[in-house]
């Protein structure tokens, strides 16, 4: 759960929004901060989306599934993701390949997020920035948050406030970040990033 400092505004960003209401917010924490990861992004979309309004469907695979549709996301997981990741592992993607995607391909997505984010000493901070990179918007953000708290880097910043306060001051900042980015989707982002912060927050964070 979050610090002393922001459980007042934890609290009443859950009851504004209600994110009991998404799988994510029942999750128990492990003791594997990449295990919990991918148990997060699973819950979060877990099947298919094929909605034209999402940004994701600019990017469509080159055949359709068995039914016949198109999907640009599966298991929480963008066909450009899916596609330009496996094949800096030297996988070759194929449409029937991300429609059936198995758990040894969602780990390896989730394996490149975190690696690409390892900007400080703290896997929970570099958990964060994944999260947000998923999200979408992660730089942006990023940048406006450096520049608001008056910090270089975020190593420089768990310096400043320590592990646990500058976790909670980046998904509070994020939440009002993202609400304002599009409203159509401010609700769900909103939800998502509260149970992110519930899970990663409840028993990661160091005494």
């Amino acid at each position: 759960m979050p610090t002393e400092k922001f459980k007042s505004l934890f609290d009443s960003l859950v009851a504004k929004y209600n994110p009991a209401a998404l799988k994510n917010w029942t999750i128990s924490p492990s003791d594997d901060l990449l295990i919990d990861f991918f148990h997060f992004t699973d819950n979060q979309g877990g099947g298919k989306s094929k909605d034209p309004n999402d940004p994701a469907a600019a990017a469509m695979p080159p055949e359709p599934d068995v039914d016949g549709n198109y999907y640009h996301t599966v298991r929480d997981i963008t066909w450009s993701s899916y596609k330009n990741i496996l094949l800096k592992n030297g996988i070759t993607p194929t449409a029937k390949r991300f429609y059936s995607m198995s758990d040894g391909d969602k780990k390896i997505i989730v394996a490149d997020y975190i690696n690409k984010t390892k900007k400080t000493t703290s896997l929970l901070i570099n958990c964060a920035l994944a999260f947000y990179n998923w999200q979408g918007s992660a730089n942006p953000f990023l940048n406006k948050f450096l520049v608001n708290n008056g910090i270089q880097n975020l190593q420089e910043g768990i310096a400043k406030y320590g592990e646990n306060v500058l976790f909670d001051m980046l998904m509070s900042e994020r939440i009002t970040y993202m609400r304002a980015l599009n409203p159509r989707y401010a609700l769900g982002w909103s939800r998502g990033c509260l149970c992110f912060w519930k899970l990663f927050g409840d028993s990661k964070k160091k005494d």
